[in-house]
């Protein structure tokens, strides 16, 4: 589980599209215990502060829907998604 915050400038290239960069700053918890054919459980970590550089896009094909693509480097290398606004 990673909980932090990000931040994110916004800067308008192409007419639909809107392009970004930001930073996340967080603290990633994790853990795994592994119960093998030996005596001991081993049980591990590798909890702690983090963060995340990246850049990104979201294509809107209607003033409601929008598809996100996002390259970065920290948390995950690509990141692909929809955007739909309610309201």
């Amino acid at each position: 589980m990673v909980v932090g915050v990000k931040g994110t400038f916004h800067y308008p290239l192409v007419d639909k599209l809107d392009t970004y960069g930001g930073l996340m700053l967080g603290y990633n918890s994790n853990s795994w215990k592994w119960h093998g054919t030996g005596v001991e459980t081993v049980d591990l970590g590798g909890s702690g502060l983090g963060f995340s550089l990246y850049a990104g896009g979201r294509y809107y094909f209607s003033e409601k829907f929008a598809a996100i693509a996002e390259l970065g480097y920290g948390i995950s290398y690509l990141n692909l998604g929809i955007a739909i606004k309610s309201l």
